[in-house]
């Protein structure tokens, strides 16, 4: 699998993780995110932006988030928030892979559009390393609010 496609993979890991409360591969605890409710639809999917995400990408996660019960929908972009009956429209936003010495580092944030810039609600980054053609997760997760 090419690079792109091993991002593609780990960036779908990581947002099923974080959408359905799971461990991710190396990791002991779930992935949680304290905001994700703000990025909750009426019907209960969580509204998504996958930095690099094609099409087919997209489709296999939806059905896979489909099929653990955790319905998603995922946006073609970041668009500008609105404030519909008061509430904050977010979505859980998981960036392109940032190649590091040792592995890669991906952040998965809650966040909301305005401008056309990302302003994060909270934010986790992650680091993985390769373990014989896996990502694996390389100590704690960081955490920051807003």
């Amino acid at each position: 699998m090419t690079d792109a496609g091993r991002g593609g993979e780990l960036q779908g890991n990581l947002l099923l993780a974080a959408v359905l409360s799971r461990p991710l591969p190396g990791g002991a605890s779930p992935v949680r995110l304290a905001d994700l409710a703000f990025a909750r639809d009426d019907d209960g999917a969580v509204r998504v932006v996958v930095d690099g995400m094609d099409s087919a990408g997209s489709e296999r996660l939806v059905d896979e988030a489909a099929r653990a019960g955790g319905p998603i929908r995922i946006l073609a972009a970041a668009e500008d928030s609105s404030t519909q009956s008061g509430r904050v429209q977010a979505a859980v936003h998981v960036a392109r892979p940032e190649k590091t010495a040792a592995g890669v580092r991906v952040r998965v944030s809650v966040s909301t559009w305005q401008s056309g810039r990302e302003v994060p609600l909270e934010s986790i980054v992650f680091e993985f390393v390769d373990a014989d053609g896996e990502w694996t997760l390389s100590g704690s997760p960081t955490h920051s609010a807003g």
